[in-house]
């Protein structure tokens, strides 16, 4: 909605919201180098810009209907988008972590969406997510941990023989600590928890 003081009906309004982020601007201080837009003081800065008409261009939409309407796009200036991308970079590889996660749930639950190349992928994503860590949110966390377990069943299932061979002893590590884990209460309350799906199987391969 910051959008309509800068080329919207708001417009007219700009001066007083200018002013009052201002204001903020010079309560809050400057944004620190890894903040972001849920830090108040790069907020504050993210809607100076974003009431600001330089910041945005015109551009031609197309409409569902095959229709064109002449439109304003934001474009952040060079500072916030050098600020920003990092960020970005983080949260994309972010992303790329929780859609290889929800794959590996989906192959666990189903082979015929498993595979071999899958068995391969999922122990080096596992054994790197291991290296790199995760945010320290708990869900976040939980998720990462039950990932892995599910990587490790996956090469022990669909992986080839090489592949079981070479990652034995990790396997047996993960299948180990999954077994020692302390149930939480709380996992069986988790939409699709893993913490049951897993308990059988890992018995299973870890008394093969």
């Amino acid at each position: 909605m910051l959008g309509n003081y800068a080329r919207g009906d708001a417009a007219d309004l700009r001066p007083v919201l200018l002013d009052l982020l201002q204001q903020a601007q010079s309560r809050l201080g400057d944004p620190a180098a890894d903040s972001h837009l849920r830090d108040p003081a790069f907020m504050t800065l993210h809607a100076l810009n974003l009431i600001d008409p330089v910041n945005w261009r015109e551009v031609s939409v197309t409409l569902q209907d095959g229709s064109v309407v002449d439109a304003f796009q934001y474009v952040s200036p060079p500072e916030e988008s050098e600020h920003l991308k990092p960020l970005q970079e983080a949260d994309q590889e972010r992303q790329t972590d929780v859609n290889f996660e929800s794959r590996l749930s989906l192959a666990l639950e189903n082979p015929s969406r498993s595979s071999r190349e899958l068995a391969e992928a999922s122990v080096a994503w596992a054994r790197r997510a291991a290296k790199t860590g995760r945010a320290s949110e708990r869900d976040e966390n939980w998720m990462r941990e039950h990932a892995v377990y599910a990587a490790a069943l996956i090469a022990a299932r669909d992986g080839s023989a090489e592949l079981r061979t070479q990652h034995e002893t990790w396997m047996r590590g993960i299948f180990a600590q999954a077994l020692n884990a302390k149930d939480d209460p709380a996992d069986s309350l988790r939409p699709g928890s893993a913490s049951i799906r897993l308990r059988l199987p890992l018995s299973a391969w870890c008394t093969s």
